[in-house]
């Protein structure tokens, strides 16, 4: 296994401690990705992305041509005024810009496939609200089936390109959350499994020295068996036909709102039918997560 990627807000104290790393830093102002970009190359670690945690929405964030060679995953609430983003859409286009929208808010449903017809790669992301699992449905299948081209909208299209009928997906690379991909420092260098975990204060070592054999390490090895949970009482996540996919990522709003089965059962069928006909065409190769 290679070593995880290193997760951290941008901070030069945290860079210092590292050398010949793959690193993603978070800002929380856009005007700070470069500067954030720049300290990694001087601290002769390695680059992987700029994660840009933004209040505001993309309409009123201006891409700096200084992103040019910057991957970015910018994370907002919303698109904004549509008549807004004209202005600034396609400097978004040009550079490297991976735009993060919260499924739960059903306006963002709508902006994710405005953002892929104009060439704008974009992910939704999930929490603590279920979104509208019909409107999402609807999203997948234009995402994965649409007829007009368009660029990725994730996670559906990363859950296609590591989609295989006989094994389970991990998708939650896609978002920073995969402990076999990304670990997650404090500024003091803790290290905590993911991004909540982190805010949580949930870690699982004071530095990366204890970390040399992080598939050993047993908070790693119980979270990487927590599905088993699932299993030991019958539930409606452990008998669900979409299983492989969701692994009871949405358990804690499957009483409330328990579309996801149908939502995930679908989209294995989508996602196969997709993979069938992939091959055809091919898009421009672009950072992922």
């Amino acid at each position: 296994m290679v070593f995880p990627i290193l997760v951290f807000r941008d901070s030069q104290k945290v860079l210092d401690r590292l050398h010949g790393h793959r690193v993603v830093v978070r800002v929380d102002d856009p005007e700070n990705i470069v500067d954030a970009a720049s300290r990694v190359q001087r601290t002769g670690n390695q680059l992987s992305c700029v994660i840009c945690d933004s209040v505001r929405p993309l309409s009123a964030i201006t891409p700096a041509e200084s992103w040019a060679g910057i991957p970015v995953a910018l994370f907002v609430p919303e698109v904004g005024r549509l008549r807004d983003l004209t202005a600034t859409i396609h400097r978004t286009r040009d550079l490297d810009v991976h735009v993060y929208l919260p499924a739960a808010r059903p306006e963002n449903l709508v902006s994710l496939r405005i953002l892929a017809s104009l060439n704008v790669p974009s992910c939704a992301t999930f929490g603590a609200e279920p979104p509208d699992w019909e409107a999402l449905a609807d999203l997948m299948t234009y995402a994965l089936l649409g007829p007009i081209p368009h660029v990725p909208i994730d996670p559906f299209e990363y859950i296609a390109d590591h989609y295989a009928p006989d094994r389970w997906t991990q998708w939650d690379a896609v978002t920073f959350s995969d402990p076999r991909r990304y670990l997650h420092l404090d500024a003091e260098s803790r290290v905590a499994l993911s991004h909540d975990d982190l805010l949580a204060g949930a870690f699982i070592a004071d530095d990366l020295g204890a970390l040399d054999d992080i598939e050993r390490h047993p908070a790693f090895v119980e979270r990487a068996g927590r599905w088993r949970r699932f299993f030991a009482e019958c539930t409606q996540c452990s008998c669900c036909p979409g299983w492989r996919v969701c692994q009871g990522m949405f358990v804690h709003t499957v009483e409330r709102a328990p579309g996801c089965s149908a939502f995930f059962t679908e989209l294995m069928d989508v996602v196969e039918q997709h993979n069938a006909k992939r091959r055809q065409t091919r898009q421009p190769n672009r950072w992922r997560p």
